[in-house]
């Protein structure tokens, strides 16, 4: 299982009760997060922050969060380095 937080609000300290509750409730579940214009539940755009859980069938399976900037590096430069990535573990697929 891993969460995923969706913000419009970019403010470490805004985010920072967010991951703390995901991190005291749920020890040891990676989180990540992704700025976004909305965030859109049920069809109906919602607050500023929300959190989806993905919850993985296998516990065999795995997944690995890199970053890439887009300010700092092309499209194709990332998509080299994301294919490179993938080759090295034996157990990614794309």
């Amino acid at each position: 299982m891993s969460f995923q937080i969706h913000s419009t609000i970019l403010d470490p300290e805004k985010l920072k009760p967010v991951w703390d509750i995901l991190e005291r409730v749920f020890p040891e579940t990676p989180w990540f997060g992704n700025s976004t214009s909305g965030n859109i539940v049920d069809c109906e755009q919602m607050v500023d922050i929300s959190v989806s859980a993905i919850i993985f069938e296998k516990t065999s399976s795995k997944f690995k969060i890199v970053q890439y900037d887009l300010s700092r590096e092309s499209v194709g430069g990332i998509a080299g380095q994301i294919v490179a990535e993938a080759d090295k573990d034996p157990w990614s697929r794309l």
